[in-house]
């Protein structure tokens, strides 16, 4: 008898059971490798047209006297890096006006155009403090704390009013526990002079000082030295104080003492800084003795100019005497080695110029006069590292030879931005080639568009904070290539991406988290202040 054998199922072991399969994306993306770099080429070509860029002045653009224009233009460098540059050459009889370029608002540089003088606002000062000597209000020999009692007893307060007005004082430039707050200004490109005049009488009192009797520009010292002046003449504030004392006596109707921004005059033109954007205009009721938040018009400056041609300022000549000696900057032709109140004297091809220069967060300016040809030169440029300005002022007065130098030599002060650029520059290179590197294991779209915004920003931040005058703008496309290259393939493998990671998605939120923080920091330094 034979029996039916049933089919029975045949088990397989564990190891060979069927599993399931679990969808894989191609590593190619939607685009090959190689177009994904050839795209990425692209975009830092395109962070190289859109960053930073220094401006150039058009010189088929010009207000006042041709001719003066044309002189001007022959002597500028060839790489003149302002945007525009207005000219005024005065005598005692009249001025001619020359401006050249124009404004990224689309203004022309004229004669009645408002434009930041910075530190030239010093000389007033010092031609006051003669002035209110000849009256009777002070002596030179007062210190400091004669006229400002809440400085008596600290060292600040033993500086005599000369040598305040002669950088000769110890007097920090700036309050010495205010130094963080000037880096911040620097990097962010905020106004740094914001303190009342109450303000840095209390600053003062504890401030370190340097060596008294060598030279050391302060502009503190000068801020307080024209409140003691103010004081002893019982005006009421600096402001009335000046205007009575020199701008309504010299016809200068359109010089104006901002506050705050929304005091700036209508009409101004705004420069830019080292970095190609514009910084917070300078103001401060507190400094504007010093040159803080103090505008001016060419045709109010030749008034000006033309008073201390002929010795009829307040003060008279007695300001400008060369006394002691002033420290030289490196690179350029002016100040000079030797100072009054306020006024520096130098020697430039057998000519005696006394002349003072000005740079805010938007302009470099500077004043000459040669008192023996009886002519001066008022320089406004609209970019604050532009060193044409006194090397042009001198030419000028001299008939001197076209200038080689488009900016001033780097100084200390530059030092913070070329550091925040290096750091950002470099965070930008490490991010990209991260990216770059993984990009094709990129786990989300969250990861993807996180790696992508720290990117961004980063490079924003860079372009921001780099004193591009200095530097070229290829630099920063060549940090931005290999980042370019992981947001290309990125966008390429975007469709085979989950929107968040499969495994350990704490991980992504707090990645998330990281990225929103560092973009916010790079935001900070990126976002426009003015």
């Amino acid at each position: 008898m034979s029996t039916a054998a049933s089919p029975v199922p045949l088990s397989h072991p564990p190891s060979q059971q069927a599993r399931p399969t679990s969808p894989s994306r191609s590593p190619r993306g939607l685009l090959p490798r190689w177009a994904c770099a050839v795209l990425a080429a692209c975009l830092a070509l395109a962070v190289f047209a859109a960053g930073p860029h220094t401006p150039k002045a058009d010189t088929s653009s010009i207000t006042g006297d041709q001719d003066l224009a044309k002189q001007v233009i022959d002597l500028l460098p060839d790489d003149y890096q302002a945007r525009g540059v207005h000219v005024s050459v005065i005598t005692a009889d009249g001025a001619r006006h020359a401006g050249i370029g124009t404004a990224a608002s689309g203004q022309q540089y004229t004669s009645t155009t408002p434009m930041e003088i910075g530190s030239i606002t010093k000389t007033f000062s010092g031609q006051l403090l003669a002035d209110a000597i000849a009256r009777g209000e002070v002596k030179a020999s007062d210190p400091l704390s004669t006229h400002l009692p809440e400085l008596a007893g600290t060292p600040a307060g033993e500086a005599t009013l000369e040598e305040i007005a002669s950088h000769r004082s110890g007097l920090p430039s700036f309050p010495s526990q205010d130094m963080g707050r000037l880096l911040r200004a620097q990097i962010l490109g905020l106004n740094p002079f914001t303190d009342s005049i109450d303000q840095l009488i209390d600053s003062a009192r504890t401030t370190e000082l340097g060596e008294r009797g060598e030279f050391a520009y302060s502009n503190l010292g000068i801020s307080l030295l024209g409140e003691a002046l103010a004081r002893a003449a019982g005006a009421d504030s600096w402001s009335s104080y000046i205007t009575e004392r020199l701008f309504t006596p010299l016809g200068m109707e359109r010089t104006t003492l901002t506050i705050g921004q929304e005091d700036i005059p209508d009409g101004a033109i705004h420069g830019v800084q080292a970095n190609g954007r514009r910084g917070q205009s300078l103001s401060g009721p507190g400094s504007s003795p010093a040159g803080a938040g103090v505008w001016s018009t060419p045709e109010d400056m030749t008034h000006y100019a033309q008073a201390v041609l002929t010795g009829t300022a307040p003060g008279g000549d007695s300001p400008q005497e060369p006394r002691w000696p002033a420290e030289v900057m490196d690179g350029i032709k002016l100040p000079g080695e030797k100072i009054g109140y306020t006024w520096y004297t130098d020697v430039v091809d057998g000519h005696t110029i006394i002349n003072h220069g000005g740079t805010t967060m938007e302009y470099m300016t500077h004043l000459a006069i040669d008192k023996e040809s009886g002519k001066a030169v008022m320089i406004y440029t609209d970019q604050n590292n532009d060193g044409t300005a006194s090397a042009l002022a001198a030419a000028l007065l001299t008939d001197g030879q076209k200038i080689s130098a488009a900016h001033a030599p780097l100084s200390a002060e530059m030092l913070p931005q070329i550091m925040i650029l290096g750091i950002f520059t470099i965070l930008a290179l490490v991010i990209g080639l991260y990216t770059a590197a993984r990009a094709a294991s990129v786990p989300s779209r969250m990861a993807a568009v996180c790696r992508a915004a720290s990117l961004i920003a980063c490079l924003m931040a860079a372009a921001a904070s780099g004193p591009w005058a200095y530097l070229p703008g290829w630099i920063l496309a060549v940090a931005a290539s290999p980042g370019m290259y992981g947001v290309v393939r990125g966008i390429a493998l975007w469709t085979q991406l989950p929107a968040l990671p499969r495994r350990r998605a704490w991980l992504g939120w707090m990645q998330v988290g990281l990225s929103a923080a560092f973009v916010g920091a790079c935001l900070v330094v990126a976002w426009p202040k003015a």
